[in-house]
């Protein structure tokens, strides 16, 4: 139902369970580097949990564990999942002598193992997995191969059962194989085993009573053509089950077989085109995968259902960390596979029952119904975490992508539609704010800082046109001399009576985009003050990713020192180690053309990326500003270590350093041991406003 996306089989997922951690990831990390998708459980109650809501090739599991352990484990999941195989781990082989003649052991594993022996039985076990199974002339898979057909019958009374079912079998001998449900649960789990042709479904049950009967099964399987069952004197509810879904209806007793069998190949026929027309309407086109319209309709109905049911409803917004950087650097056609990838992906780390849909470029929300609690969710959200651990290949090209996952609970955390929605997205937006990679669920303190970061953004449109920015310059000195040799620039935002510093809502004004506007304002304004700076000293200003990326970024530099009559020779740009990783693009081609004009370009915070030096060699770089985690520890002998090899590399490649955030005597002489010559900090000065700016050799820092 999820996901119907062709290509490549999906890797094979594989369920590993023993009491201990350090064991489970250890073991995960080996199968997932084979390309193995693995899931993860504490013990017997745990991997029962996951089983109930997914399959797997292969169940390894350890035998002896607290709880349900050993052959009462197997024995139940297998109950769960007939077509998995097992491998057993033991450290007592002589203990499960009695697996030798259970279906479907793989084989057994005495501990410790080897790793490469564990590997091989896994991966033999998944080939045996896939493998078309021997079947029993006669059995219900030999009917469907020859074309025979699977009708549910819904039905609580033993006589009405009966007719119908002979009325079928009388009119199309062989052609239908009618399997009968006496409720609407058991209903369901049959819908999730196999395909139906038809449903036939009396609306009135122990357990379900009209139109609930009908979206209960709509839930589990929409695509499936319904025959609802009323009484004669209903009309009227027969008429609103086919306005909400069913195809049509019969009138309970009146099995005319040829009428019987009509309706039925009407309602298949019906459903075939409704499908066709609601694929152009209601799935996406690249992945095959529900859209924005479909999600919606699905939801009204879920939230519906768990207001009478008192069952919870979970919405899990998925989002792609850095989806732009495999767009740019591989292309949009490998970025197409990727998510279609992906979205085949979500659908196999989801139940059948679920909802995933894809509702922009690398945006999914994943709908989870009929939940007693946080927990199902939790357990969707790990097997997704899990999905993508096992990297993705394609063309060749292993693309380590991951997901940032947000989840909202009805009626929880929501108590409607709009309100489910808006907080799913709250909780995505803290599992990317929080590193990416993760999940995380909605909560009243994350909707409070959500909300105040709201307020923010809206205070900040009006903030520049206010006049609300300012600018102070942050000292730079020479230690050897003494004396200050630049400036940096660094942006406040003077709100109300409160003035709050850059790292208070930078991060707002790149997400929003008014970065760049502010951005255009803060280089014209430090111009126009370094044109009245001596000309001995250097000016530097910060300039974020969007604004590297910016078409016109040159030029506005250009337009920014003619208008204020700098000179390049006192202008410094610096921009972030992660910003030139993420543009390295942008940077190979635009800094050369600053360079023409003048400008010196500077890394900021270097050593708190991950980019190679060998790369930013590539560039023309001038001067690298350290990140301040150098200096914490500054009586430690490998930190001093560490520091002098970045300086000593740094002076290989004809860097000039910069010390960052040197607060005390212990941390300057750390740094002036390790060879660099000039530092930032409180120790060498305050930020200081542009009409303070110093003439000639009129500044010493209070450190000489």
């Amino acid at each position: 139902m999820n996901s119907r996306s062709a290509g490549l089989p999906l890797p094979a997922r594989v369920l590993f369970v023993d009491d201990d951690p350090s064991v489970r990831e250890a073991v995960a990390r080996q199968l997932r580097g084979r390309g193995l998708i693995v899931d993860l459980a504490c013990d017997g109650a745990e991997a029962l949990a996951l089983a109930l809501e997914s399959p797997y090739a292969v169940v390894a599991t350890d035998y002896m564990m607290p709880g349900l352990a050993g052959l009462e484990l197997i024995h139940a999941l297998q109950a769960i999942r007939p077509e998995a195989m097992f491998v057993v781990l033991t450290g007592a082989p002589e203990s499960v002598k009695n697996l030798r003649h259970v279906s479907q052991v793989h084989s057994v594993i005495a501990k410790p193992w080897n790793e490469q022996r564990l590997l091989a039985i896994v991966e033999s076990g998944v080939r045996e997995a896939q493998q078309p199974r021997k079947r029993r002339p006669g059995s219900s898979d030999s009917f469907a191969a020859v074309g025979g057909q699977f009708v549910l019958l819904l039905e609580d009374n033993d006589l009405d059962a009966l007719v119908l079912e002979r009325a079928i079998n009388q009119v199309a001998p062989g052609e239908f194989r009618v399997v009968r449900a006496r409720s609407l649960v058991e209903a369901r789990k049959l819908l999730q085993t196999r395909a139906y042709s038809a449903v036939l479904a009396d609306l009135g049950l122990p357990d379900a009573n009209g139109l609930d009967t009908l979206s209960g099964l709509l839930g589990v399987s929409p695509d499936t053509p319904i025959l609802v069952i009323t009484g004669a004197d209903d009309e009227s509810l027969a008429t609103q089950a086919v306005r909400a879904g069913a195809q049509d209806y019969l009138v309970k007793g009146d099995y005319e077989p040829e009428a019987v069998l009509r309706a039925m190949r009407y309602a298949v026929e019906r459903k075939r085109i409704e499908l066709r027309l609601s694929n152009l309407a209601h799935y996406d086109a690249l992945t095959g995968l529900a859209n924005r319209t479909l999600l919606t309709e699905r939801q009204t109905r879920a939230l519906a259902r768990a207001r009478r049911s008192a069952q919870h409803v979970a919405l899990v917004a998925v989002d792609l960390d850095h989806f732009k950087t495999v767009n740019d650097t591989h292309g949009h056609d490998v970025g197409d596979a990727l998510l279609v990838e992906v979205g085949r992906r979500l659908s196999a780390s989801t139940r059948s029952e679920d909802t995933v849909a894809r509702v922009g470029g690398d945006e999914f929300l994943i709908l989870l119904e009929d939940l007693e609690g946080a927990d199902g969710a939790r357990r969707v959200a790990q097997r997704i975490h899990n999905a993508f651990a096992t990297p993705i290949v394609i063309d060749g090209k292993e693309l380590n992508t991951t997901p940032s996952v947000g989840i909202a609970l009805f009626p929880d955390d929501a108590v409607d539609l709009a309100e489910l929605q808006r907080h799913a997205d709250t909780a995505l937006y803290e599992a990317k704010r929080s590193g990416r990679n993760a999940f995380r669920f909605f909560s009243q303190a994350l909707h409070e800082r959500a909300q105040q970061r709201l307020d923010l953004e809206l205070a900040l449109v009006g903030a520049l046109t206010a006049g609300e920015f300012g600018l102070t310059y942050r000292p730079e000195i020479d230690l050897q001399s003494a004396f200050v040799c630049g400036y940096e620039a660094v942006l406040h935002w003077d709100r109300g009576q409160k003035r709050l510093l850059a790292r208070d809502f930078l991060g707002v004004l790149e997400e929003s985009g008014d970065i760049v506007r502010v951005g255009k304002w803060l280089l014209g304004q430090a111009c126009k003050d370094g044109a009245r700076m001596s000309r001995t000293a250097r000016l530097s200003v910060s300039v974020s990713g969007r604004e590297l990326a910016n078409p016109a970024f040159v030029e506005m530099m250009g337009a920014a020192m003619q208008a204020s009559g700098v000179t390049g020779g006192i202008l410094e740009v610096g921009f972030s180690e992660a910003t030139l990783a993420a543009h390295f693009a942008d940077a190979s081609s635009k800094l050369p053309h600053l360079v023409d004009l003048g400008v010196r370009i500077a890394v900021d915070d270097y050593g708190g990326g991950r980019s190679s030096p060998l790369e930013l060699a590539r560039l023309p770089i001038h001067t690298i500003r350290l990140s301040e985690a150098f200096l914490p520890k500054a009586g430690d002998g490998r930190a001093g270590a560490a520091l002098a090899g970045v300086v000593g590399m740094a002076g290989a490649l004809g860097w000039s350093v910069v010390a960052r955030g040197v607060e005390t005597l212990e941390q300057l002489e750390l740094v002036r041991s390790a060879g660099c010559h000039k530092a930032q900090g409180l120790f060498c000065g305050h930020a200081v406003h542009a009409s303070t700016f110093p003439s000639v050799g009129s500044h010493r820092s209070q450190s000489g």
